[in-house]
């Protein structure tokens, strides 16, 4: 899964805590909500203490995340909301946040007058970048060609096949003689007594 972290020279980076910009291709992305201090009964964790709810959601992400197989340090952005800001509460945040992460994340850092209930001084909303599911199957082939073949269509070996033409055997049909009697041929007609009469009359 590439992810190019990069902090360029031309751009100021105030801390090593933070990336400028990532980079990632060919991968998954994991959108988390924001993460306050509490426990998992939903109980505040570290009343008044930026540091100690810190901690409580570095836990609470790592929790979120192992639920989708992934750590911190798989984070390309995150957007810390702090009540009460100061810059001198910036190692008491980031420490926590980055206990065990090999690599920092794209992040922004808001100072806000207020979260949802005024026990949490922290809220961080983070992205992760996971490695995608993988190239896709390759559709199946089978590895014996066809031996059947189809009227009119073309054989495995490329040329037509057609079904044999049915050879039909035609017989003459003669009609039937009287009862008793045979057929003369033309030959005994010009020799009956009729015919010898016809010319005997007509002479």
């Amino acid at each position: 899964m590439p992810v190019n972290r990069v902090s360029p020279p031309s751009v100021h980076n105030p801390s090593d805590q933070i990336s400028q910009v990532v980079t990632v291709e060919g991968t998954r992305l994991v959108h988390l909500s924001g993460q306050v201090a509490w426990d998992a009964q939903g109980r505040p964790v570290g009343l008044g203490d930026h540091e100690a709810q810190a901690a409580q959601i570095a836990r609470n992400l790592d929790a979120a995340l192992a639920a989708v197989g992934a750590t911190r340090n798989d984070i390309i952005e995150e957007t810390v909301y702090v009540v009460d800001y100061t810059p001198k509460l910036l190692p008491a945040i980031f420490g926590p946040l980055r206990a065990g992460v090999s690599e920092a994340p794209a992040s922004t850092l808001v100072g806000v007058p207020a979260l949802f209930a005024p026990e949490y001084l922290l809220e961080v909303q983070v992205v992760a970048a996971l490695p995608g599911r993988g190239a896709m199957t390759e559709p199946y082939r089978p590895t014996t060609p066809q031996r059947t073949s189809v009227p009119g269509h073309a054989s495995p070996t490329g040329s037509a096949r057609h079904p044999p033409r049915a050879k039909i055997k035609i017989s003459k049909r003669h009609s039937p003689a009287a009862p008793g009697r045979t057929r003369p041929s033309p030959r005994d007609w010009s020799a009956s007594p009729w015919r010898l009469w016809r010319r005997w009359a007509c002479a």
